[in-house]
């Protein structure tokens, strides 16, 4: 018991602190009608801490509830929640104002009644033939062991992420760690998994299979770059 709640702890609190290339576009929309955007500093499952040189934005909305958080990934769908702001920093130095903000569940429809900063890419037909591949890896994932519940937890987690390796070898060290993350709640959820967190997850195993994709593409063509001179 005690190592499968140390597993939680660990899964709870872990931060992803973005670079210049993988920053996200974040939109916060405020009760009142306002939208701005803001820059994440780190960010988790549960929040994240974002900053923004227009201090009167988050001066004026203190202990205000956000109502809708748009955030977009790097060559990812975009997706929404709601928000609350748990503190509000300004430091002048910076000439920057910070924000920590925890993630709350949004309503499916007033999630739907903004338009979209940045529209979802539509699944081309290429795309559709990766269905069988999808099926296949997400039978994996229900198959596998609930390494949380396991009685050596720490062995059997280390176990099925190896398992996963296929898939994971072709991401960054922040996309594996994205992965892992989906996987630890898959399971604490499994059976009664969300469709949302089942539809980032396979988006991410897709981001996988086209990295891999793309690096054998590669090789080949420098064998016949190769055998071409």
């Amino acid at each position: 018991m005690a190592a499968t709640k140390d597993l939680k702890e660990r899964r709870k609190y872990p931060r992803f602190y973005p670079d210049a290339d993988n920053q996200p576009k974040v939109v916060f929309f405020l009760e009142n009608g306002q939208q701005f955007s803001v820059d994440v500093v780190n960010i988790s499952r549960g929040g994240m801490l974002a900053s923004t040189p227009d201090m009167d934005y988050f001066l004026e909305m203190d202990h205000q509830k956000i109502k809708i958080i748009e955030i977009i990934p790097p060559n990812r769908k975009p997706f929404r929640c709601a928000g609350k702001i748990l503190r509000i920093h300004p430091i002048l130095e910076d000439r920057a104002c910070y924000c920590a903000v925890e993630f709350r569940k949004i309503d499916s429809k007033l999630a739907e009644s903004v338009v979209l900063s940045s529209p979802p890419k539509t699944r081309t037909k290429r795309e559709e033939k990766n269905t069988d591949w999808e099926a296949e890896i997400w039978n994996r994932v229900l198959a596998a062991e609930n390494y949380l519940k396991a009685p050596n937890a720490g062995e059997a987690q280390q176990r099925i992420y190896e398992s996963f390796a296929d898939i994971t070898d072709s991401l960054s060290l922040e996309d594996r760690w994205w992965f892992f993350e989906l996987l630890d709640e898959i399971k604490i959820k499994q059976p009664e998994i969300p469709e949302e967190l089942k539809k980032d997850f396979l988006s991410l195993c897709e981001l996988a299979f086209q990295k891999r994709k793309a690096t054998k593409k590669s090789a080949k063509m420098k064998i016949i770059h190769r055998k071409s001179e």
